[in-house]
């Protein structure tokens, strides 16, 4: 049985970065700036939600490690559960229970930032 060729070259990446932060020293700062390839993947409409975007992802990075994983994979680099489960070696439940979490976390750091109400309006 031949296994898809992305999740098994995001596995090997993922190892190769955890690698790399077990052997780093020092530590990146949480408030420094997203890479340059983050916000060029998918270009914003405009400045507003360029900045909207750099502040979730921001956020995203003080979320649980699995959490920041499984929203990196899904939306950053487009894969599926299935796929990101694959990389992360878990089931694809998993990785939408992840996502659901890693939302609603993100949800209600927006609610306190002010960015949507307490109460939806529907």
């Amino acid at each position: 049985m031949t296994r898809p060729f992305l999740p098994w070259l995001f596995t090997i990446a993922r190892r190769t970065a955890l690698n790399h932060r077990r052997h780093q020293r020092s530590r990146v700062n949480e408030t420094s700036e997203l890479p340059a390839e983050l916000l060029d993947s998918s270009p914003p409409n405009s400045l507003a939600e360029r900045d909207d975007a750099a502040l979730l992802w921001q956020w995203a990075r003080r979320l649980k490690p699995k959490q920041y994983e499984s929203l990196y994979l899904c939306y950053s680099e487009g894969l599926t559960a299935a796929q990101a489960a694959s990389v992360m070696r878990t089931t694809s439940i998993h990785v939408k229970v992840l996502l659901h979490r890693a939302r609603q976390a993100l949800l209600e750091q927006a609610r306190r930032a002010g960015m949507f109400p307490r109460d939806p309006i529907f």
